[in-house]
């Protein structure tokens, strides 16, 4: 996602697995041109030391939320996130950015029925979602465009 207007930039499909959401993003992030600082938002189900570390390989700082929750066995969870990270003055306005994108989500599932799709196999799935973000975008566009009107 675009961060200043809430578009979103890139999509992919996967199948399900424990590591599909981080796994999607590296693939995601390594189609991005190199270039100026980049930061990657993410909410705290991606605090693993591998998805931040490949993430600082790559050169992107990882404004992910940091999971200190107690785990099922009462034990306090250590996060991967860089304690001196969450003090730089972009940090906790990404983490507020951060939100747009669920929103984004919950619109494709909501209103473009993609809760639980109809279609099977990989490309059908794709292609229905290419068409929901499309329409996303579409939408959130003349909200832009009438808000600078």
């Amino acid at each position: 996602m675009e961060n200043r207007s809430g578009l979103i930039a890139r999509e992919t499909v996967s199948l399900a697995s424990g590591t599909a959401g981080g796994d999607s993003a590296l693939h995601l992030l390594d189609r991005l041109p190199p270039g100026q600082a980049r930061t990657l938002g993410a909410d705290r189900g991606h605090d693993t030391r591998d998805f931040v570390a490949a993430r600082q390989e790559r050169g992107i700082a990882p404004h992910i939320a940091r999971d200190t929750h107690p785990t099922r066995t009462g034990r306090q969870r250590t996060s991967a996130v860089p304690e001196a990270l969450t003090r730089s003055a972009g940090y906790p306005a990404r983490q507020r950015i951060r939100k747009r994108i669920e929103e984004s989500f919950a619109w494709v599932k909501e209103v473009a029925r993609l809760r639980q799709t109809r279609h099977r196999g990989l490309v059908r799935v794709s292609a229905a979602f290419l068409l929901a973000v499309t329409a996303h975008n579409l939408v959130r566009l003349s909200k832009l465009l009438a808000a600078h009107a």
